[in-house]
């Protein structure tokens, strides 16, 4: 079987003293390894969001990955909660583009009809009130 490749996309909140983040990607690679995914020639690059990081980590494997186990990867190293979320119901209802980090969001229109009554819409106006 040939290697799959895929890209993580992870969106920190902090910019982190510069020896925490070197030790972040270490175990973040040892998260990986421990699931036979790996770094194809020790690829990661980052990028400043403005308030944090956005790191896009370059993988290789033995089997496919799905939306939901890049997704989950995501998750365990270290994607920000909410967005986790959000895509979990985006591969929930099938969104084919799901995976938005680093997406420049040009308008938003008010949902109507179906869209008005999505759970991901509920989860986000659900989430305004605790802030």
């Amino acid at each position: 079987m040939s290697e799959m490749r895929e890209v993580l996309k992870v969106d920190l909140d902090w910019i982190p003293p510069e020896n925490w983040f070197k030790e972040w990607i270490s175990t973040r690679k040892k998260i990986l390894e421990h699931m036979e995914i790996y770094l194809y020639g020790a690829k990661w690059r980052q990028s400043s969001s403005g308030k944090g990081l956005h790191i896009w980590f370059y993988v290789t494997t033995q089997k496919r990955l799905g939306d939901e186990d890049i997704n989950r990867l995501q998750f365990l190293c270290g994607d920000d909660i909410t967005r986790v979320k959000i895509n979990y119901l985006r591969n929930k209802r099938g969104v084919k583009e799901w995976n938005k980090l680093f997406s420049k969001v040009l308008w938003k229109a008010k949902p109507r009809g179906k869209c008005a009554k999505c759970e991901i819409l509920r989860f986000l106006k659900d989430l305004d009130r605790k802030v």
